[in-house]
C-alpha cells in the first residue's frame, strides 16, 4: 500500500478547463476520443464523464483526479492509501455515511478527510465542529469512499444492527 496523494501544480482559482480538455491534456484520452464522446453527448444528452467511462476510456478515478488537479486539491486513491485507523475514529460512522467522507490522516489538530464531494461546505463545517480539528478535504471516488466506510466502520454497523435487534426484541417481550 502507498500513502502518496496526488496534488496539482496549478494554483487554485486558475481558469477552469472543461473536463474533456483536462483528460486530453492528461493524456488519458485522445482528441478523437473526445470528439466522438462530445458527438454522443449532443445526441443523447448524457454527461461526458459517464460516456467516456462506458466506452472504457477512463475510470471514475481518472475523472476525479483531473477535477481535483484542476481545483488545486488533493486526490486520494483509497484502495491504495494506508488509512490511519486512529484518524477514522475522529468522526462517527453516521456522519461519515451522511457526507460520504472518511478521515484518513491526523497530524495534531489537522485532519485530512477523503470525500466524494470535498466542496460541500456544510459537510466540512459539521466535520470541523465534531472533531474540533482543522479539516483538509481531499477528493476520492464515491465508490472508494463507500468501500472505505464499509471497511473501517464495519464494527459500528454490526453494533448498530445488534442494538436495533435488541430494541425490537424488547418491544416484543
Amino acid at each position: 500500500m502507498t500513502d502518496t496523494i496526488a496534488t496539482s501544480e496549478d494554483a487554485p482559482g486558475a481558469q477552469m478547463d472543461p473536463i474533456g480538455t483536462l483528460l486530453v491534456k492528461a493524456g488519458l484520452i485522445s482528441s478523437a476520443d473526445l470528439d466522438q464522446a462530445l458527438a454522443e453527448q449532443a445526441t443523447t444528452g448524457k454527461t461526458l464523464g459517464p460516456i467516456l467511462k462506458d466506452r472504457g476510456l477512463v475510470s471514475e478515478g481518472d475523472i476525479v483526479s483531473v477535477i481535483a488537479g484542476q481545483l488545486g486539491m488533493q486526490y486520494v486513491e483509497l484502495a491504495d492509501y494506508q488509512v490511519d485507523v486512529l484518524a477514522v475514529g475522529a468522526i462517527p460512522a453516521a456522519l461519515a455515511r451522511k457526507y460520504q467522507a472518511i478521515p484518513i490522516k491526523r497530524e495534531g489538530n489537522h485532519l485530512t478527510v477523503a470525500m466524494a464531494n470535498p466542496m460541500n461546505v456544510f459537510a466540512l463545517d459539521d466535520i470541523k465542529a465534531v472533531t474540533k480539528c482543522e479539516v483538509h478535504p481531499a477528493f476520492a471516488t464515491e465508490g472508494g469512499v463507500s468501500d472505505a466506510i464499509d471497511k473501517y466502520y464495519r464494527a459500528d454497523a454490526v453494533a448498530e444492527g445488534l442494538a436495533t435487534e435488541a430494541m425490537a426484541e424488547m418491544r416484543v417481550s
